[in-house]
């Protein structure tokens, strides 16, 4: 049995195929490039992914297979480029700076509610024993379910997820994390949890179904997602950068960059006053 703080954010719609995203999150060094089908409630989406080290592009793909938006991010240039494929356009983002950076250390952290509430969740992993090779890999088929007992009057109500597919180790990958911590009011709330049974990482999904069954208000969420193509041979340098021909569009003068981050440096001073 383990007890940790839960920090609870409403699992709201329009993030949902990014929470889903998350679990194909590759932090692996080598070069590696994958497709992946997800499905949520009547929608479909492709997203093809390439990492390299910390640097990676993300390109929305419609069914044809033709690139309509991508991000690039650098990592030790902290910059990310947005790429508008039809138009030829981009746009571009700077990582923090030294006073960006100071607004950070300056910030309030933010303000936590206690709940003092539990939730109790409970978990079960069934290994079928079957074993498929996909891409090259030997991926094993798992079933997981997921209890989650809410006291009345916690930050999250009570819940069962299942999910079922095709896990493969992660390697050096990082396991991500779901959740954040918000409410309208902007403070955080918190639940002390209670996890039974192994809550181990069943490794990167190859192919998944995820069933969510809530107790209030009871409805069901159910997403599905498949890794169509999957590769860690070496990668084009050429992917990690802007495209000749495109135009870079919506910068900000210098003297705007500047009045930005000081801003941000008066809004964290201001929240200890709040």
């Amino acid at each position: 049995m383990e007890v940790v703080d839960f920090y609870y954010s409403g699992c709201m719609a329009r993030v949902r195929m990014l929470l889903l995203l998350a679990v194909f999150t590759w932090s692996a060094t080598a070069d590696t490039r994958y497709l992946v089908k997800m499905g949520d409630v009547g929608h479909e989406i492709f997203v093809r992914q390439y990492f390299r080290g910390k640097d990676m592009r993300i390109e929305d793909v419609d069914a044809s297979g033709n690139v309509e938006h991508a991000t690039i991010i650098k990592s030790k240039r902290r910059l990310m480029y947005r790429l508008d494929e039809p138009a030829r356009q981009y746009t571009e983002s700077r990582g923090g700076d030294m006073i960006t950076d100071l607004a950070l250390l300056l910030t309030r952290a933010p303000r936590v509610y206690n709940s003092g509430k539990t939730v109790n969740v409970y978990y079960e992993t069934i290994d079928t024993g079957e074993r498929r090779r996909m891409f090259g890999l030997t991926a094993r088929h798992l079933i997981i379910h997921e209890r989650h007992v809410a006291e009345r009057g916690a930050c999250r109500g009570s819940f069962e997820k299942d999910r079922e597919g095709w896990y493969m180790p992660r390697g050096s990958a990082t396991r991500p994390e779901y959740f954040t911590a918000s409410l309208a009011a902007g403070m955080q709330c918190r639940d002390t949890v209670v996890k039974h049974g192994n809550d181990s990482d069943p490794g990167m999904p190859l192919q998944e179904t995820i069933i969510t069954r809530y107790a209030d208000p009871g409805h069901v969420w159910s997403t599905s997602a498949e890794v169509l193509e999957f590769s860690s041979e070496p990668l084009d340098e050429s992917l990690f950068e802007v495209p000749g021909g495109f135009q870079r569009v919506g910068d900000f003068s210098w003297s705007e960059h500047l009045a930005y981050d000081w801003g941000q440096v008066e809004r964290a001073f201001s929240s200890w006053f709040e």
